[in-house]
């Protein structure tokens, strides 16, 4: 299924004019998976963001009911049990964590572009909030950066 049928999708169900301006940014964010090159807003970055969570605090929710529910379990050699429905909903949320982390790059490398900052810089702040105790350190200056107004040239 292509990302422009989905953002079609998304878009048809938020009808509401305030719910558009809060979800373009999230939809924008989908759209623009491959790209690299352009820029991000610091509106952008955080709507696109906090539509992220409240969309993952439903997934979790959704998930928590299904292994409530349990349905006809499959016995695996280990003894635990799952039904087909908990394997498909672990499934689907693997592969949407996995493509939101391509997502969540490609608009932080737009955002840094935004601020301004080189790509040798921002692939630096990548690797080096990767590292375990120097990536706290690391996070606490890059949450600083994102916050910062977009960077407009003189002329």
């Amino acid at each position: 299924m292509r990302i422009s049928v989905i953002s079609e999708v998304l878009n048809s169900l938020v009808g509401h004019a305030h719910l558009r301006q809060l979800t373009h940014p999230y939809i924008s964010m989908w759209k623009n998976i491959d790209n690299y090159k352009g820029k991000t807003s610091r509106r952008e970055y955080w709507l696109a963001h906090l539509v992220s969570i409240v969309l993952l605090i439903f997934g979790y929710c959704m998930n928590y009911l299904i292994n409530i529910l349990g349905f006809t379990p499959i016995v695996f050699s280990g003894g635990e049990q799952k039904s087909i429905l908990q394997i498909a909903s672990y499934s689907i949320s693997l592969i949407l964590v996995i493509s939101y982390a391509f997502a969540s790059l490609s608009l932080f490398v737009r955002r840094m572009r935004d601020l301004g900052l080189s790509m040798l810089f921002t692939a630096f702040l990548v690797i080096l909030n990767a590292i375990p105790i120097i990536g706290i350190f690391s996070w606490i200056y890059t949450i600083i950066l994102l916050c910062q107004p977009s960077y407009k040239k003189e002329t």
